[in-house]
């Protein structure tokens, strides 16, 4: 891979793991859910010129929608909002992997052996010790709902695989189509003061806004795409695990979270079991015996 590209990709988990930094503050200030609803909202302002209507694929579009938009966000990012750290949240969200291979069994029919097996051992088995340190304890129900959000994700990374013959552009489109509507109404039931919380927000809120409605969603996901096209994915893939790193270590320096040794061996515990059934996922694709 060419310095150039090798760079970018650097660049691209820096973004993606710089996000919940700054997501984190920005919550103390202004409720999850509609902070949401607005940052699907300014996508569709930009992607809206890319919507088509496909007939027979919307539904599945629809579910994709919901499943990789607001159901996904709504929960990491309410279990984000309310956690003591950074690290374990992150580190959870990478069960998207495991539990994928999981429901591919289910709904696809594929057959995993051991490798992979092996792997989704050691991605669960990671979180569930960190999960019990005692300072992770204390907001467990924040974690658990960030696992929720990797369930959906994965749901939406099953369906994905029928989906063909949509850009990534119309399809974040969709998702921001589909998403923001349900976003402000659960913000409705659930949340209080949003607009008094957008009034006196600080200007780093409205930072926060724009970084995730341009430069994690649309930057970074068409950047990664962009790569997609020109390597394998199992080049790509071990970068892919930087964007916790960079979280953990901006969590540590940036909002000063505490690093338990109990938190530090079970998020690499959980990283190299997702690296197992991420890359042995993608030879299987490419050299297409059974898995």
């Amino acid at each position: 891979m060419p310095l150039p590209h090798l760079l970018f990709m650097i660049v691209i988990t820096f973004l993606w793991g710089f996000a919940p930094i700054i997501m984190k503050v920005a919550f103390e200030s202004v409720p999850p859910l509609v902070f949401t609803g607005v940052r699907f909202v300014l996508v569709l302002a930009v992607l809206a010129p890319f919507l088509k209507w496909h007939g027979s694929k919307m539904p599945l579009i629809i579910a994709i929608g919901s499943t990789v938009g607001w159901l996904e966000f709504s929960l990491f990012f309410s279990g984000l909002a309310i956690s003591g750290d950074v690290a374990p949240i992150a580190v959870a969200a990478q069960l998207s992997v495991p539990f994928a291979t999981i429901l591919s069994i289910f709904l696809l029919g594929e057959i995993v052996r051991w490798r992979r097996w092996t792997g989704i051992l050691l991605a669960f088995g990671g979180v569930m010790l960190f999960s019990f340190d005692p300072r992770v304890v204390g907001y467990l129900g924040g974690l658990s709902l960030a696992i929720g959000g990797a369930l959906s994700h994965a749901m939406a990374m099953v369906l994905m695989r029928k989906l063909d013959g949509i850009g990534v552009f119309e399809l974040q489109a969709w998702v921001a189509v589909v998403s923001a509507p349900v976003l402000f109404l659960l913000s409705f039931i659930v949340e209080g003061g949003q607009i008094a919380a957008f009034t006196s927000a600080p200007w780093h809120v409205w930072l926060t806004l724009f970084y995730g409605a341009f430069l994690s969603s649309l930057v970074a996901h068409a950047g990664f795409y962009w790569m997609v096209q020109r390597y394998e994915v199992t080049v790509l893939a071990p970068f892919t695990l930087l964007a916790p790193i960079f979280t953990i270590l901006l969590g540590y320096f940036v909002l000063g979270d505490q690093l338990t040794a109990r938190m530090l061996i079970g998020s690499a515990i959980t990283l190299v079991g997702v690296s197992i059934v991420t890359l042995r996922t993608e030879d299987l694709r490419e050299s297409d015996p059974l898995p």
